[in-house]
């Protein structure tokens, strides 16, 4: 028992160690000429993946990791 509460306590931390650094970068390291701002208008542009091999499908993933990419461009947002 004890191990599961040590181990939700790290992610917990790593957690809010994370959300700091996110608004540290989106306060401090964006400027408004950065894709971020760019999406004031309501349209967020969402990177391409590129293949790290010539042989991967980054279509397959596109679909799925789009939303995450998406979130984390409106958290930046946020706090910008």
């Amino acid at each position: 028992l004890n191990l599961n509460a040590d181990q939700a306590q790290r992610y917990i931390q790593r957690t809010a160690d994370v959300m700091k650094e996110l608004k540290y970068v989106a306060g401090n390291r964006l400027s408004a000429g950065d894709a971020v701002a760019q999406g004031q208008n309501g349209d967020m542009a969402v990177p391409n993946f590129e293949p790290l091999y010539p042989d991967s499908d980054c279509s397959a993933m596109s679909a799925t990791w789009r939303n995450s990419l998406q979130s984390l461009a409106w958290f930046m947002r946020y706090w910008r």
